[in-house]
């Protein structure tokens, strides 16, 4: 054994032999390697995790007037989902999860009759998952429109164009449409290689609906990250 044949030399000169030296290069060179491979696995999950970034501009793309079949003309509201990692982010979902109505004096109050779901990414067919988005590259997720509702005397109403469109629920109130007013939207945002995380957004609008988007969006309709 190495320990017992160093030990027969003199206290003076045992770490003068070549077995000391060769066995303390090996033990220096191992943890470097192992050093090198754990500061790499840590560098790695810094620098390289997939990261997704969500905003709205309310101008085109991301909010414009669209013209639909059965409702005429209607001003929709889209969320920019980019990837801004290094990998592709996989099986993207956004969830709105909890809706409030804010009050003129500042207070809020959770919007009970809405039901939390999934929102549909823009031009898919209605998918609720989005299989990829490319490192540098981003895809639409609808919000919503605000739209004129009714027959003769139609109101301006928000649709949040959540995957289903809910039945009605007590009251007749549907829980996907809301009345003129200022809100302020929760959503989950996440995948299968992405943590989920929160981003909330504060919509308003007023009663009035206007036919160009530069009316709509400076005079009826305002959005705003919280």
């Amino acid at each position: 054994m190495f320990w017992n044949h160093f030990f027969q030399y003199p206290a003076e000169s045992w770490y003068h032999t070549a077995e000391w030296w060769t066995a303390i290069g090996t033990i220096i060179l191992g943890a470097a390697a192992f050093a090198a491979l754990f500061l790499q696995d840590i560098i790695s999950r810094l620098y390289s995790q997939t990261r997704l970034n969500s905003s709205i501009r309310v101008a085109p793309p991301d909010c414009h007037m669209i013209q639909t079949q059965g409702m005429g003309y209607v001003h929709y509201v889209r969320m920019k989902v980019e990837n801004i990692g290094k990998h592709v982010a996989q099986n993207v979902e956004v969830m709105i999860d909890t809706c409030w109505r804010i009050h003129e004096n500042g207070t809020r109050e959770e919007v009970k009759t809405f039901l939390p779901m999934n929102l549909k990414w823009s031009h898919y067919g209605g998918v609720v998952t989005m299989p990829r988005i490319l490192s540098k590259h981003f895809r639409h997720c609808d919000i919503g429109f605000v739209g004129k509702y009714g027959g003769s005397r139609p109101e301006v109403q928000f649709h949040v164009d959540t995957v289903v469109d809910p039945n009605s629920v007590a009251g007749g109130i549907y829980p996907n449409l809301l009345p003129p007013g200022k809100y302020q939207f929760n959503l989950l945002i996440g995948a299968d290689n992405v943590p989920t995380y929160e981003q909330s957004y504060q919509v308003s609008f007023t009663g009035t609906f206007y036919t160009t988007e530069e009316e709509m969006f400076s005079k009826s309709l305002s959005i705003q990250p919280l």
